[in-house]
Order: C-alpha cells, then sequence, then structure tokens
C-alpha cells in the first residue's frame, strides 16, 4: 500500500511538474511574441519621430521664410503709404474741377 501510495505521489507530482513545464513554455513564446510586437511598434515608433523631427526642421525653416516675408511686405506697403502720400500732395496743387 505504501507503494502504491508512493508511486501515486510521484505520478502526481510528475503531472504537476509537466503542466508546469508547459505553462512555462506557453509562457515563454507569448512573451517572446509579446517582445517582438513591442520591438516593431519601438522601430515604428523612432521613424515617425524621426519624420517629425524632419518635419519639424521643415516647419521652422517655412516659418523663418515666412517671417522674411512678411519684413518686405512691411517695408513695400510703409513705401507704398509714403508714395501715396506723396501723390496726395501733388494732386493738392492741381485744382481739380
Amino acid at each position: 500500500m505504501f507503494a502504491v501510495s508512493v508511486i501515486a505521489g510521484v505520478a502526481v507530482a510528475g503531472l504537476r511538474a509537466l503542466s508546469l513545464w508547459r505553462a512555462l513554455r506557453h509562457f515563454r513564446h507569448r512573451l517572446d511574441a509579446g517582445l517582438g510586437e513591442l520591438t516593431a511598434r519601438i522601430v515604428g515608433t523612432e521613424s515617425r519621430l524621426g519624420a517629425a523631427d524632419g518635419r519639424a526642421k521643415e516647419l521652422d525653416s517655412s516659418r523663418v521664410s515666412l517671417q522674411d516675408s512678411v519684413t518686405r511686405a512691411l517695408v513695400l506697403a510703409r513705401a507704398a503709404s509714403d508714395a501715396y502720400a506723396l501723390v496726395g500732395r501733388v494732386r493738392g496743387f492741381y485744382p481739380s474741377k
């Protein structure tokens, strides 16, 4: 009877160990798959960040160009205003009907 108990105990322990080994193997496979997916997401994020950095530099360059254009437009507007004022003063010398 003792031998049967020992054999049954060893069999149950063996089955539990087999179940644990399968669970660990399954966990390891899922962990590897999860790490692969995480790595792919990190690579994608890095490429998007690189593209965003390039777009930020392009945007900054465009902002500088726009600021230059606005400055030139202001200079031209002031010159046009001065010319219009001069024309108004010159027209004051000529009588109107």
